[in-house]
């Protein structure tokens, strides 16, 4: 039976306080180290979460947005024309759509180079970007094309657009010490008449080709804007 008795109980009464006592303090130690360890595995966890979700983030916004520019793509312009149609649709508030090219883009490659071509898009849409601000959106088309969506339309927007036009043609972009005249074509359109996102770009890229082959460095206004 002296088998089954707790060991402090084998000892002297003089010893059997320390002996719990000692009992006591590895208890409370080992709970601490138990407790430290889920604390820290804990604190691993919600990092790698918040990594993964960062991550997944970093992913999604670089398939939807120009590596260079930073502007949408392709992917993400199609997403918010979906948006602005189905506004037009369910609350019949109407968009606009501008289309532009950069007036001349080869010769300014062929001429000064392609890392100097880069920075004039760069440069060029972030004084668009700057001047039109959430909830316009702008992105890249593809190449020297880009788009701006006005999710509603006002009578501001052909004032801001020619404002924006004459100011940055008026304004050399400096690349390396070099003055680099730029310009750009415009052509603009609406679903006021138009029932769908494509059938609006194509109109709007129709004047942006008419403006081209009329002396560029202007902007044409749909009949349907």
């Amino acid at each position: 039976k002296l088998s089954l008795l707790p060991p402090h109980f084998l000892f002297l009464p003089e010893q059997r306080s320390f002996l719990i006592a000692n009992e006591f303090f590895y208890t409370i130690t080992t709970l601490a180290f138990l407790l430290y360890g889920c604390l820290t595995a804990d604190y691993a966890l919600r990092y790698l979460e918040h990594k993964k979700n960062l991550f997944k983030k970093k992913i999604d916004y670089n398939s939807k947005h120009d590596p260079l520019t930073g502007l949408m793509n392709r992917r993400r312009i199609s997403e918010v024309f979906n948006t602005c149609n189905n506004t037009k649709i369910t609350e019949n508030i109407n968009y606009a759509v501008c289309i532009f090219d950069i007036d001349n883009f080869k010769l300014i490659n062929d001429t000064y180079g392609h890392d100097a071509g880069d920075f004039i898009l760069k440069q060029y849409t972030k004084k668009v970007w700057d001047a039109f601000p959430e909830p316009i959106k702008i992105g890249r088309w593809g190449g020297e094309e880009f788009l701006i969506i006005f999710p509603t339309i006002n009578e501001k927007i052909l004032y801001d657009l020619e404002d924006l036009r004459y100011s940055i043609a008026s304004t050399p972009i400096e690349y390396n010490d070099i003055k680099i005249t730029v310009t750009a074509t415009y052509g603009i359109s609406s679903s006021r008449t138009i029932d769908s996102p494509e059938k609006i770009l194509a109109d709007a890229d129709e004047k942006l080709l008419e403006g081209k082959n009329s002396g560029k460095n202007r902007i044409i206004v749909s009949e349907n804007f």
